[in-house]
């Protein structure tokens, strides 16, 4: 008689027209690994299910300066990324200056186009604090909630530690982390039990 393979019965499984590309979302346009992506990462702010209202996030509120030009985000507390390591301003700063910065260490070169035209009003990011970030934009730019809706906070461990290799090995604080990615056939996620 043939095995039957035994399916974890709280599984879901999702045919999808294509395999991802890769797991870190800011290398990437295509929707199956912004699919995946949104499982693994999450932003400052996230659209309502549903709609097109920005939500807090890993920001639980933010303020704009008079001039326009200053957003400052109150960080989420207690939040852990899939590796263990802490969810801080620190963290933010990295996410962001690996696109914006081309002499960062782990700057990613020529992919990340779409995020750094989509973000190229942003001049710096500053961490005033753990749980405080400072993002300076070059004029009022009021499209900056709405961009930084996708934008996916990654772990500065785990991308010092794969390099190049960190979409291969991606590390968010999402509800799910990867468990396994067996190109052209099928990626495994796992619910995240850190999960804040």
């Amino acid at each position: 008689m043939p095995m039957h393979h035994r399916r974890d019965p709280g599984a879901l499984v999702v045919a999808q027209a294509a395999d991802v590309i890769a797991l870190d979302p800011v290398t990437v346009t295509d929707s199956e690994s912004i699919e995946v992506g949104e499982l693994l990462y999450e932003g400052l702010v996230g659209w309502k299910p549903g709609t097109t209202d920005i939500e807090p996030r890993l920001a639980t509120g933010w303020q704009v300066s008079q001039d326009g030009k200053t957003w400052t985000f109150q960080l989420r507390e207690h939040v852990i990324f899939q590796d263990g390591t802490p969810f801080d301003a620190a963290a933010v700063v990295f996410s962001f200056e690996r696109l914006l910065e081309p002499t960062h260490p782990n700057d990613l070169g020529t992919s990340g186009g779409y995020w750094r035209a989509l973000l190229h009003e942003v001049e710096k990011v500053v961490a005033i604090d753990a749980h405080t970030v400072a993002i300076h934009v070059t004029r009022p730019y009021s499209p900056l909630l709405g961009d930084l809706a996708m934008f996916p906070m990654v772990s500065p461990a785990a991308v010092r530690q794969y390099g190049e290799h960190f979409s291969d090995h991606p590390v968010g604080t999402g509800p799910f982390g990867l468990e396994a990615w067996n190109k052209g056939e099928q990626v495994v996620l796992r619910r995240f039990d850190g999960y804040w």
